[in-house]
């Protein structure tokens, strides 16, 4: 008599006759055991593959495992200076360069604009930083650069972070629901574009739920 486990585990052959290939499921079970401390966050697996973090990623297979440059990243819309004195501040004040990180948001619309949208799992142990005032930090620094005089925009951080803006490391669930960015601070991150969520979640969850 085959025990329980056996009975409720799909063998190989069959997740590829229901349309999942080996890769694909192998890339699932390691969402499910590489990123427990970030699922934990979240109260169903459903919430977390459909109502977590967003990514726009352009020119990408349907899942992939990002590398995150967590030291050093060229500036992609900031002016460099400021991306410097920027990461300067939030080295100070909550331990990391977070600008070198994983720009995400919990509003897929948002994340639509840079390519197309990828739910975001972040891998191991990780941090976030995030914002209920700024939207997206390019923008809320870029701004400040219209009609300044050369030498000025060394003024605008110490103005715009310290005395206007409120960073916090806490409250995921709060960074998700804001609709602002959410800078993700982790060794690698896994993909997974969002329409093969809607059409995948019955198998992603039993996939998970049998580890």
């Amino acid at each position: 008599m085959r025990s329980t486990e056996f009975l409720t585990e799909r063998t190989e052959d069959e997740y590829d006759r229901l349309g999942f290939q080996a890769p694909y499921v192998k890339f699932i079970q390691e969402i499910g055991r590489h990123c427990k401390p970030y699922l934990s966050q979240f109260s169903t697996l459903e919430e977390a593959f459909t109502t977590g973090l967003f990514r726009g990623i352009r020119n990408n297979p349907p899942y992939a495992i990002k590398n995150v440059r967590l030291d050093d990243r060229k500036p992609l819309g900031m002016n460099p200076d400021t991306m410097v004195d920027v990461n300067e501040y939030f080295n100070e004040t909550f331990g990391a360069p977070f600008r070198f990180s994983a720009l995400c948001t919990g509003e897929k619309m948002l994340a639509q604009a840079f390519g197309d949208p990828y739910v975001v799992f972040p891998s191991g142990d990780y941090r976030f930083l995030w914002s209920p005032q700024v939207e997206d930090l390019n923008r809320a620094t870029n701004k400040f650069y219209v009609n300044l005089e050369p030498g000025e925009p060394d003024q605008i951080v110490p103005d715009l972070i310290p005395a206007k803006v409120q960073y916090t490391d806490k409250n995921l669930q709060g960074a998700i629901a804001s609709g602002n960015e959410v800078m993700v601070r982790c060794k690698q991150y896994y993909a997974l574009r969002y329409n093969r969520v809607v059409s995948d979640f019955w198998m992603i969850k039993e996939i998970i739920e049998e580890l």
